[in-house]
């Protein structure tokens, strides 16, 4: 089917007509067909139409991966609604900020959980395990046309940001996934990433879009993935870089190691895979893990289809995407030159809601710059280097990632964050290891740098953490980093 042609609304519909008869969902021992998940958002979808929600509505949905959030999902967006997924672990006052920010009239909680400033919608009762909320007052409507939901970056720089998906920037993600890697009928798709997630997000849309099987896990244990798989092993896995490195080193028992024997896919994104994570899944499984780069904004931009794993290498461009380098003056950069990464994609976003400073920053000229440095390869490939961060400490410029380079190329650490701190009231650079503190400290971090940078680029501030802070998806928080300066050792 052309692209143009795709509606994301109807997918289940579609998949129905193809072959009503084919397992859609297998989740906790229990299996649907297509005929059977179409009826349900069919069913659902007709009673929101008559409580209001149709074309513009706002619908939140707080839930963990299940049936419920399938039939939900896609039951508002056959009414016409605009889905809106939230972690279902979501704090109750982080949720309250969504609803009042993006003006999000409903909310759909599992069952037994409340919210004290939204009353459940009479009338509906529960559904799929789930109920219905709502705010007080009229129901507002959004009036661009064509939206079909609003998404949440990660808010691993700070606070998260909104945007506004249509129908075609998740159309165009999800079908050129697919076609990249000839997806069909026959797969069967892991859907261990969390559906509030965009990465997550893409698995279950592009699971029903060639009319495969979707296994649902409620929560990522190594245990319940085991126990799911012996009877049904994933041909596609779309993974985060902490599955796959507890995967890798995770206890096995009796068959379990055989459970990824028909695996073709192993996708890897939401944050970068450790080269020791790569290693031990394929020794352990025998396959490879693929990297994917993307973000919220942007959704999926690049894949690394080889076999082979390479640091910061990130693979080629999906079809319609366009990635260019730029010079701090706006020029493009040659092959091999590094600079800042923009990338061009009708799955991109145009702007943030609500924060017209931060979107004049990111989405420039027609690209998205989601603020990495990298460079291009002479075959097209995209080589990332990290954040693109310069500090200005006492009128030089440091780059941060000069120096996060010079660490980890002299110690056993894996992350490194460098950023500004302070000391005695003036500006320095301060770096963040994560490593192990026995064998890994400030004394060590700092004369590593003496002997590869510039004095003034030295850290003179430095802290060894065992962990930092990550979300569900093992991206860096640094709006959760430290504050406070180290004390040094």
């Amino acid at each position: 089917m052309p692209l143009g042609e795709i509606d994301p609304r109807r997918l289940l519909t579609l998949a129905a007509r193809r072959d009503g008869g084919r397992t859609a969902v297998v989740a906790q021992g229990k299996r649907l067909s297509y005929d059977e998940l179409s009826h349900r958002c069919s069913s659902l979808a007709g009673e929101l139409r008559q409580l209001g929600i149709d074309s513009g509505v706002q619908v939140a949905l707080a839930l963990p991966n299940s049936v419920g959030f399938i039939v939900w999902f896609f039951a508002v967006l056959e009414a016409g609604g605009v889905v809106i997924p939230l972690p279902a672990d979501l704090p109750e006052a982080g949720v309250a900020e969504r609803l009042a920010t993006g003006e999000i009239p409903f909310l759909v909680l599992q069952e037994g959980v409340a919210c004290p400033d939204l009353a459940p919608v009479s009338g509906l009762g529960v559904v799929e395990g789930c109920c219905l909320c709502r705010r007080e007052g009229p129901i507002p409507r959004l009036t661009s046309r064509g939206i079909l939901m609003r998404q949440y970056s990660s808010g691993s720089t700070g606070h998260p940001k909104e945007m506004l998906k249509t129908e075609g920037n998740i159309a165009h993600d999800f079908e050129h996934f697919s076609v990249a890697l000839g997806l069909g009928p026959s797969d069967v798709f892991l859907g261990a990433t969390p559906f509030c997630h965009s990465f997550g997000t893409l698995g279950l849309l592009a699971a029903f879009h060639v009319g495969g099987t979707l296994l649902v896990l409620p929560r990522f244990l190594p245990g319940s993935v085991f126990e799911a798989l012996r009877q049904d092993p994933p041909t596609v896995f779309l993974a985060t870089p902490p599955m796959v490195e507890v995967l890798g080193k995770c206890r096995l028992e009796g068959e379990d190691g055989a459970v990824f024997k028909a695996l073709r896919f192993c996708v890897s994104s939401a944050a970068s895979l450790p080269r020791a994570a790569f290693d031990a899944f394929k020794q352990r499984y025998g396959k490879p893990v693929h990297v994917q780069y993307g973000s919220t904004e942007t959704l999926s931009a690049t894949v690394n289809l080889g076999d082979d794993y390479q640091e910061g290498f990130v693979g080629h461009p999906y079809p319609g995407v366009e990635i260019g380098i730029f010079d701090e003056a706006g020029g493009r950069c040659l092959p091999g030159q590094r600079g800042l990464l923009g990338i061009c994609s009708p799955a991109a976003s145009h702007s943030y809601d609500n924060d017209p400073v931060a979107s004049a920053k990111t989405f420039r000229e027609g690209f998205v710059f989601p603020g990495d440095a990298g460079y291009l390869d002479a075959q097209g490939g995209l080589h990332l280097l990290g954040r693109s961060d310069i500090l200005n400490i006492g009128g030089y410029k440091v780059d941060c990632l000069e120096v996060e380079e010079a660490i980890r190329s002299a110690l056993a650490v894996s992350v490194v964050i460098v950023m500004e701190g302070e000391r005695a009231g003036l500006p320095v650079v301060r770096a963040l290891v994560e490593a192990d503190p026995d064998r890994v400290t400030g004394s060590m971090v700092r004369e590593a740098c003496r002997k590869r940078l510039s004095p003034y680029k030295v850290p003179a501030l430095v802290e060894v953490l065992s962990i930092l802070p990550r979300d569900a998806n093992g991206k860096i928080q640094r709006a959760l980093l430290p504050i406070d300066a180290p004390k040094g050792d």
